[in-house]
Protein backbone atom coordinates (compact mmCIF):
# COMPACT_ATOMS: atom_id res chain seq x y z
CA UNK A 1 0.00 0.00 0.00
CA UNK A 2 1.42 3.65 -0.81
CA UNK A 3 1.34 5.73 1.74
CA UNK A 4 1.77 9.85 1.28
CA UNK A 5 2.89 11.52 4.47
CA UNK A 6 1.33 14.27 5.49
CA UNK A 7 2.02 15.26 8.90
CA UNK A 8 5.61 16.52 10.29
CA UNK A 9 6.99 14.97 13.22
CA UNK A 10 9.73 17.53 14.79
CA UNK A 11 12.71 16.49 16.32
CA UNK A 12 11.49 17.16 20.07
CA UNK A 13 9.31 14.54 19.62
CA UNK A 14 11.91 11.87 19.17
CA UNK A 15 13.08 9.79 22.09
CA UNK A 16 16.88 8.87 22.79
CA UNK A 17 18.19 12.87 20.88
CA UNK A 18 19.55 15.22 23.30
CA UNK A 19 19.41 19.26 22.44
CA UNK A 20 22.73 18.90 21.06
CA UNK A 21 21.64 16.46 19.03
CA UNK A 22 18.87 18.31 17.47
CA UNK A 23 21.11 21.24 16.66
CA UNK A 24 23.13 19.38 14.76
CA UNK A 25 20.59 18.17 12.75
CA UNK A 26 18.94 20.94 12.09
CA UNK A 27 22.35 22.54 11.18
CA UNK A 28 22.53 20.19 9.02
CA UNK A 29 19.12 20.61 7.17
CA UNK A 30 17.25 17.70 9.44
CA UNK A 31 14.32 19.46 11.44
CA UNK A 32 11.97 16.90 11.10
CA UNK A 33 11.76 13.10 10.79
CA UNK A 34 10.38 13.07 7.03
CA UNK A 35 13.38 15.30 6.33
CA UNK A 36 15.66 12.76 8.12
CA UNK A 37 14.29 9.76 5.33
CA UNK A 38 14.03 12.57 2.41
CA UNK A 39 17.70 13.78 2.61
CA UNK A 40 19.00 9.93 4.40
CA UNK A 41 17.80 8.39 0.72
CA UNK A 42 19.96 11.22 -0.73
CA UNK A 43 22.58 10.92 1.17
CA UNK A 44 23.30 7.93 3.00
CA UNK A 45 26.39 9.11 5.23
CA UNK A 46 24.89 12.32 5.83
CA UNK A 47 25.19 11.43 9.80
CA UNK A 48 28.45 9.85 9.51
CA UNK A 49 29.61 13.39 8.71
CA UNK A 50 27.31 15.17 11.24
CA UNK A 51 28.17 12.49 14.14
CA UNK A 52 31.19 10.76 14.17
CA UNK A 53 31.71 7.39 16.12
CA UNK A 54 29.04 6.07 17.86
CA UNK A 55 27.03 8.80 18.18
CA UNK A 56 26.06 8.77 14.79
CA UNK A 57 24.44 4.97 15.24
CA UNK A 58 22.81 6.25 18.32
CA UNK A 59 21.27 9.01 16.09
CA UNK A 60 19.93 7.24 13.22
CA UNK A 61 18.66 4.21 15.68
CA UNK A 62 16.55 6.79 17.17
CA UNK A 63 15.59 8.36 13.97
CA UNK A 64 14.60 5.17 12.66
CA UNK A 65 12.83 4.12 15.31
CA UNK A 66 10.83 7.37 15.14
CA UNK A 67 10.54 7.28 11.33
CA UNK A 68 9.10 3.85 11.72
CA UNK A 69 6.41 4.58 14.39
CA UNK A 70 4.78 7.44 12.41
CA UNK A 71 4.40 5.19 9.49
CA UNK A 72 2.41 2.95 12.02
CA UNK A 73 0.43 5.29 12.84
CA UNK A 74 -0.19 7.05 9.36
CA UNK A 75 -0.86 3.37 8.26
CA UNK A 76 -3.94 2.63 11.31
CA UNK A 77 -5.54 6.43 10.10
CA UNK A 78 -5.44 5.21 6.71
CA UNK A 79 -7.25 1.94 7.24
CA UNK A 80 -9.56 3.91 9.85
CA UNK A 81 -10.41 6.47 6.95
CA UNK A 82 -10.88 4.06 4.27
CA UNK A 83 -13.53 1.96 6.75
CA UNK A 84 -15.26 5.22 7.45
CA UNK A 85 -15.49 5.94 3.53
CA UNK A 86 -16.49 2.81 2.69
CA UNK A 87 -20.66 2.94 1.42
CA UNK A 88 -23.17 2.45 4.67
CA UNK A 89 -25.03 0.71 2.02
CA UNK A 90 -23.26 -2.39 1.42
CA UNK A 91 -23.95 -3.12 4.92
CA UNK A 92 -27.53 -2.41 5.15
CA UNK A 93 -28.68 -3.52 1.45
CA UNK A 94 -31.22 -5.87 2.86
CA UNK A 95 -32.73 -3.58 5.38
CA UNK A 96 -33.42 -0.80 3.06
CA UNK A 97 -34.95 -2.84 0.69
CA UNK A 98 -37.35 -3.98 3.20
CA UNK A 99 -38.24 -0.76 4.12
CA UNK A 100 -39.11 0.20 0.64
CA UNK A 101 -41.33 -2.90 0.01
CA UNK A 102 -43.03 -2.17 3.64
CA UNK A 103 -43.58 1.67 2.58
CA UNK A 104 -44.87 0.31 -0.85
CA UNK A 105 -47.63 -2.44 0.65
CA UNK A 106 -48.48 0.51 3.14
CA UNK A 107 -48.80 3.62 0.52
CA UNK A 108 -51.25 1.57 -1.28
CA UNK A 109 -53.76 0.10 1.58
CA UNK A 110 -53.86 3.59 2.86
CA UNK A 111 -54.08 5.56 -0.84
CA UNK A 112 -57.41 3.00 -1.63
CA UNK A 113 -58.80 3.47 2.07
CA UNK A 114 -61.78 5.37 1.98
CA UNK A 115 -61.99 8.64 3.67
CA UNK A 116 -63.19 8.80 7.02
CA UNK A 117 -66.85 9.97 6.95
CA UNK A 118 -67.65 13.66 8.60
CA UNK A 119 -69.64 13.60 11.72
CA UNK A 120 -73.01 14.76 11.05
CA UNK A 121 -75.98 15.46 12.73
CA UNK A 122 -79.52 17.08 12.24
CA UNK A 123 -79.23 20.79 12.56
CA UNK A 124 -81.39 24.05 11.97
CA UNK A 125 -80.62 24.95 8.23
CA UNK A 126 -82.23 28.48 6.53
CA UNK A 127 -84.46 27.20 3.58
CA UNK A 128 -85.96 30.43 2.84
CA UNK A 129 -85.39 31.38 -0.89
CA UNK A 130 -83.55 34.45 0.26
CA UNK A 131 -82.17 33.22 3.15
CA UNK A 132 -82.72 35.94 6.39
CA UNK A 133 -82.44 39.27 5.90
CA UNK A 134 -80.66 41.09 8.91
CA UNK A 135 -83.29 41.50 11.75
CA UNK A 136 -85.94 39.90 10.18
CA UNK A 137 -88.15 37.74 12.63
CA UNK A 138 -87.16 33.88 11.69
CA UNK A 139 -90.39 31.93 10.65
CA UNK A 140 -90.93 28.25 11.09
CA UNK A 141 -91.16 28.52 7.22
CA UNK A 142 -88.04 29.71 6.82
CA UNK A 143 -86.29 27.05 8.61
CA UNK A 144 -85.53 22.82 8.55
CA UNK A 145 -83.62 20.40 10.56
CA UNK A 146 -81.27 18.65 7.95
CA UNK A 147 -78.40 16.58 8.51
CA UNK A 148 -75.31 18.27 7.99
CA UNK A 149 -71.55 18.55 9.24
CA UNK A 150 -71.50 18.75 13.06
CA UNK A 151 -71.51 22.28 14.44
CA UNK A 152 -71.14 22.68 17.99
CA UNK A 153 -73.10 26.05 18.14
CA UNK A 154 -75.75 25.14 15.81
CA UNK A 155 -79.72 25.50 16.49
CA UNK A 156 -81.25 21.93 16.62
CA UNK A 157 -84.55 22.62 17.22
CA UNK A 158 -87.32 25.02 14.91
CA UNK A 159 -88.68 26.22 18.56
CA UNK A 160 -85.54 27.12 19.47
CA UNK A 161 -85.21 29.91 16.68
CA UNK A 162 -88.60 31.22 15.72
CA UNK A 163 -88.94 34.68 16.77
CA UNK A 164 -85.62 35.62 17.12
CA UNK A 165 -83.53 37.63 14.35
CA UNK A 166 -80.00 37.92 13.56
CA UNK A 167 -77.90 40.75 13.78
CA UNK A 168 -76.24 40.10 10.08
CA UNK A 169 -77.72 38.17 7.10
CA UNK A 170 -77.81 34.39 6.72
CA UNK A 171 -77.70 32.65 3.18
CA UNK A 172 -80.01 30.37 2.54
CA UNK A 173 -78.51 26.89 3.18
CA UNK A 174 -76.50 27.97 5.84
CA UNK A 175 -76.50 26.54 9.63
CA UNK A 176 -78.19 28.41 11.96
CA UNK A 177 -76.27 28.95 15.12
CA UNK A 178 -76.96 30.26 18.17
CA UNK A 179 -74.57 33.11 18.30
CA UNK A 180 -76.34 34.57 15.60
CA UNK A 181 -79.13 35.44 16.96
CA UNK A 182 -80.81 37.98 19.66
CA UNK A 183 -80.47 36.54 23.25
CA UNK A 184 -83.78 38.86 24.52
CA UNK A 185 -87.49 37.70 24.31
CA UNK A 186 -88.89 36.49 20.61
CA UNK A 187 -90.93 38.29 18.30
CA UNK A 188 -94.03 38.28 16.38
CA UNK A 189 -95.56 41.22 14.71
CA UNK A 190 -93.65 43.67 16.63
CA UNK A 191 -91.80 45.17 13.45
CA UNK A 192 -94.38 45.65 10.97
CA UNK A 193 -94.72 48.86 10.41
CA UNK A 194 -91.81 50.30 11.78
CA UNK A 195 -88.37 51.36 10.09
CA UNK A 196 -85.33 49.45 10.90
CA UNK A 197 -82.19 52.39 11.05
CA UNK A 198 -78.47 52.45 12.72
CA UNK A 199 -77.77 55.49 14.70
CA UNK A 200 -74.82 56.46 17.29
CA UNK A 201 -75.95 57.02 20.88
CA UNK A 202 -73.86 58.15 23.68
CA UNK A 203 -72.56 55.75 26.10
CA UNK A 204 -74.69 55.00 28.59
CA UNK A 205 -75.70 52.73 31.89
CA UNK A 206 -78.86 52.27 29.90
CA UNK A 207 -77.97 49.37 26.91
CA UNK A 208 -75.26 47.76 29.30
CA UNK A 209 -75.89 43.99 29.73
CA UNK A 210 -79.61 44.18 27.77
CA UNK A 211 -81.37 41.04 26.36
CA UNK A 212 -82.26 42.82 23.39
CA UNK A 213 -84.87 43.44 21.97
CA UNK A 214 -86.49 46.09 24.37
CA UNK A 215 -88.43 49.02 24.34
CA UNK A 216 -86.75 52.24 25.25
CA UNK A 217 -87.10 56.04 24.65
CA UNK A 218 -84.93 57.75 21.88
CA UNK A 219 -83.68 61.52 22.93
CA UNK A 220 -82.32 63.92 20.20
CA UNK A 221 -80.22 66.89 21.78
CA UNK A 222 -78.73 69.74 19.18
CA UNK A 223 -75.57 70.17 19.37
CA UNK A 224 -75.46 73.50 17.01
CA UNK A 225 -78.08 75.64 18.53
CA UNK A 226 -78.66 74.96 22.47
CA UNK A 227 -82.08 76.78 22.11
CA UNK A 228 -83.49 74.58 19.72
CA UNK A 229 -85.77 72.30 20.99
CA UNK A 230 -84.84 68.85 21.10
CA UNK A 231 -87.11 65.74 20.22
CA UNK A 232 -88.15 62.40 22.43
CA UNK A 233 -89.20 59.55 21.24
CA UNK A 234 -90.98 57.15 23.39
CA UNK A 235 -91.85 54.12 21.74
CA UNK A 236 -88.16 52.43 20.13
CA UNK A 237 -87.52 49.24 19.82
CA UNK A 238 -83.59 48.78 20.47
CA UNK A 239 -82.67 45.22 18.73
CA UNK A 240 -78.96 45.88 18.91
CA UNK A 241 -76.13 47.50 20.04
CA UNK A 242 -72.07 47.50 19.26
CA UNK A 243 -69.92 49.61 21.06
CA UNK A 244 -67.25 51.81 19.71
CA UNK A 245 -64.26 54.32 21.41
CA UNK A 246 -66.59 57.21 21.43
CA UNK A 247 -70.27 56.00 20.91
CA UNK A 248 -72.72 52.93 20.87
CA UNK A 249 -73.71 52.02 17.72
CA UNK A 250 -77.74 50.96 17.90
CA UNK A 251 -79.92 49.10 15.61
CA UNK A 252 -83.26 50.54 16.25
CA UNK A 253 -87.24 49.80 15.07
CA UNK A 254 -89.11 53.29 14.66
CA UNK A 255 -92.41 53.60 13.91
CA UNK A 256 -92.74 55.74 10.62
CA UNK A 257 -93.85 58.70 12.13
CA UNK A 258 -91.00 58.84 14.50
CA UNK A 259 -88.45 58.01 11.99
CA UNK A 260 -89.67 60.90 9.72
CA UNK A 261 -89.94 62.95 13.37
CA UNK A 262 -86.26 61.85 13.63
CA UNK A 263 -84.63 62.72 10.68
CA UNK A 264 -83.86 66.49 10.65
CA UNK A 265 -82.30 65.91 14.14
CA UNK A 266 -79.60 63.15 12.39
CA UNK A 267 -76.33 64.87 11.80
CA UNK A 268 -76.45 67.71 14.27
CA UNK A 269 -77.60 66.16 17.48
CA UNK A 270 -76.59 63.82 20.33
CA UNK A 271 -78.79 60.80 20.44
CA UNK A 272 -79.07 58.99 24.00
CA UNK A 273 -80.97 56.35 25.38
CA UNK A 274 -83.41 56.79 27.69
CA UNK A 275 -84.10 54.40 29.89
CA UNK A 276 -85.61 52.02 31.99
CA UNK A 277 -85.79 49.72 29.07
CA UNK A 278 -88.86 47.36 28.98
CA UNK A 279 -89.26 43.94 28.06
CA UNK A 280 -93.03 43.48 27.24
CA UNK A 281 -93.95 45.41 23.86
Amino acid sequence: MNFQETGVTLLESVPGLDPADRTTLIGGGIESVEAYRVRSARQPGLLAQLFPGDAGARVRQALAARAEACRAEATTAQRQAEKIDRPWLRGHTSDILLALIVSVLLYGIFRHRPPAPARTAQQMVVIAPSGLAAFQVIRAEDIALRETATDKSALTSVASAVGRYAAEGVAKGDVLEESQLNSGRTLRDELNGRRVIQVKVQSSAVVAGLKLPVRVALLASPKINARSSGLLLQDVLLLATKTQADAITAVVALRDCDAKRLMPFLGFSELFVVGPPRQSF
